[in-house]
């Protein structure tokens, strides 16, 4: 068991040691998804079965590429493996050999769908809708993606379209993904526009009478509005000038224009209230005249009056005095009431003025005369005396009486005793009578200058006689 190497002279020839890489045949595996939006792969493999080795125990494959497929389309699913011994890469030690690479396929996402019904009031607008309403069961668009329509319906005025639209699919970079889509269109939808519904009403009109023709003058929209940057050209009819007209109608028309002019009428549901035209009565204030005359058997009126009020007659009517009152005895005096009527040209307008009158006062003034009555003087006889001669001409001292109209004086004055006697004691009645024989002496103020009815005592000489006794 001794060591003897040192007795040799070695010559040593070296040979080689050779570790060939161990081939393990694979296969990669097909995938198929709907399109989703989103990254498709699959890393999954299995052995060949002719692969004569296989991984040793304890070595595993790592995927480091590998075929990603979004879009719907196919594609060879290569994918590129190494080879680890736990957290060391050993992937010199072998020859992968690729036998078969699987597919990857994105198929067309289908939704089937019909396009969204909508329905507006008119508002002078373009309207679409590019909603949907899915089919049941059917895939919907993916989350987070964009829809829009490349071709739409549009409606503006009244009436009904079919919402017929293209889609169009973008990603949320913006991408178009329409291909991806088979977009099953079940019927299409219903787009429609309904009239605006608006009332217009004539505005109430009232003017106190003036002699013009009214007509109205204002309109209001009392229920829903016009559409933005449109108006209403509103045309009032009816017309009024006079009381007995109340109450005239105003109809009202209107046609609806846009901006730039065009008729858009046809696309309200309009109602129209008419307004009512009212003609007040003019109320003028007029002061008639007040007059006194001296009583002589005519008949006197005064037909003047003022206006005492703000408001006049209208200018250009004919103010005519139909009725007056007039007096002619002094019991008659009363208030001047007058009765007018106005004419406009050759129309009789009274009924449109509220008159007030304000009489002045008519009156007949007592008609003054005087007369007189003589004077007469006696010496006491017992008799009854008196003077009662009367003369118009010369008793009639002050005043006349009227033309055709005669005067009465009896002079009642008479005296027996000395007693009785005092100044003016020769009264007298006065009665004036008409050419008819009426009795008109209230008309008259009657002044009397009565003579003086004297009896002077009678002179009587009385002797007495001589007595003795």
């Amino acid at each position: 068991g001794n060591d003897v190497t040192a007795n040799y002279a070695v010559i040593t020839q070296c040979g080689t040691l050779t570790i060939l890489p161990r081939n393990v045949k694979v296969i990669t595996l097909d995938d198929t998804h709907v399109y989703d939006g989103n990254q498709h792969y699959n890393i999954d493999w299995k052995y060949d079965d002719t692969t004569e080795y296989k991984l040793v125990d304890g070595h595993a494959l790592q995927p480091i590429d590998w075929t990603k497929l979004v879009d719907v389309g196919s594609a060879e699913n290569i994918v590129e493996f190494a080879v680890s011994d736990g957290m060391a890469d050993v992937s010199q030690n072998y020859a992968i050999e690729y036998t078969h690479y699987g597919t990857i396929t994105v198929q067309t996402r289908i939704v089937t769908l019909t396009p969204a019904t909508n329905e507006w009031v008119y508002d002078g607008n373009a309207h679409s809708d590019i909603g949907y309403v899915l089919t049941e069961g059917s895939l919907d668009f993916v989350f987070g993606q964009t829809i829009d329509s490349l071709d739409r319906n549009e409606i503006t005025s009244v009436g009904s379209v079919q919402n017929v639209l293209t889609y169009v699919v973008c990603d949320v970079s913006g991408n178009d993904v329409t291909a991806n889509y088979n977009i099953v269109y079940v019927g299409y939808g219903t787009l429609t526009v309904v009239a605006r519904q608006l009332t217009i009403a004539a505005s109430d009109s009232a003017w106190i009478y003036d002699g013009q023709t009214h007509t109205a003058e204002s309109w209001q929209i009392t229920n829903g509005s016009l559409a933005v940057n449109q108006q209403a050209i509103v045309t009032l009819d009816g017309a009024i000038k006079y009381v007995w007209e109340n109450d005239v109608m105003s109809t009202v028309s209107a046609r609806i224009v846009d901006e730039s002019g065009n008729d858009v009428t046809a696309n309200y549901d309009l109602t129209f209230v008419e307004g009512k035209l009212h003609i007040d009565k003019r109320t003028v204030t007029v002061q008639t005249a007040s007059d006194g005359c001296v009583y002589d058997d005519l008949a006197h009126s005064n037909a003047e009056y003022y206006i005492v009020s703000a408001l006049g007659f209208v200018d250009g009517e004919t103010v005519i005095v139909t009725e007056a009152i007039s007096v002619r005895y002094v019991k008659d005096s009363c208030e001047n009431l007058l009765t007018y009527a106005i004419f406009d040209d050759q129309i009789d307008v009274t009924d449109n003025y509220d008159l007030q009158v304000i009489c002045g006062w008519l009156s007949i003034i007592p008609r003054a005369i005087s007369v007189s009555t003589g004077d007469g003087e006696w010496k006491y006889d017992g008799s009854a005396h008196g003077n009662t001669a009367w003369n118009k001409e010369t008793n009639l001292v002050n005043g006349t009486i009227v033309d055709g109209q005669s005067i009465a004086v009896t002079v009642t004055g008479n005296v027996t005793d000395v007693w009785e006697c005092h100044a003016n004691n020769n009264d007298c009645v006065v009665a004036v009578f008409d050419g008819d024989g009426n009795d008109v002496t209230e008309n008259y103020a009657i002044g009397k200058q009565l003579g003086t009815l004297t009896i002077t005592p009678r002179v009587l000489t009385v002797r007495t006689l001589d007595f003795t006794f």
